[in-house]
């Protein structure tokens, strides 16, 4: 479980740019691909989102024929106020995260989901 909770995080971090400009950012709004980042790092701006990014993955993933699927358009997505781009980076690093769990074998996604799920958002939602 903590592997997959890992590697999720791993997915969030790869979608928040690592904006040194002190203008001020909308996260939601406008897509910031990553340069690099490293968590201490984050203005409160990118925890904020990056924390409510977790919450939305997490709620709504979920597992079909023990492949991870993110169960939300891209309309719904963007009508939840993320930016468009992040969308498609969600996609493809689900799809990476179910090519790495097939290639080692992993056998109960829905598990390993299901226990990082209540991990994290109970963590995220105190």
């Amino acid at each position: 479980m903590k592997y997959l909770a890992l590697f999720l995080s791993f997915l969030l971090i790869t979608m928040i740019a690592c904006n040194s400009s002190s203008s001020k950012v909308d996260y939601y709004k406008e897509y910031h691909p990553i340069y690099g980042v490293v968590l201490d790092s984050l203005n409160d701006d990118q925890k904020a989102f990056l924390k409510d990014l977790t919450i939305l993955l997490f709620e709504n993933m979920v597992v079909e024929n023990n492949r991870m699927k993110f169960n939300l358009t891209k309309e719904e997505f963007v009508a939840k106020g993320f930016a468009e781009g992040y969308y498609s980076n969600v996609l493809k690093n689900v799809n990476d995260i179910n090519l790495h769990l097939e290639a080692t074998g992993e056998e109960n996604v829905e598990e390993m989901l299901n226990g990082s799920r209540e991990e994290i958002l109970e963590s995220l939602k105190k």
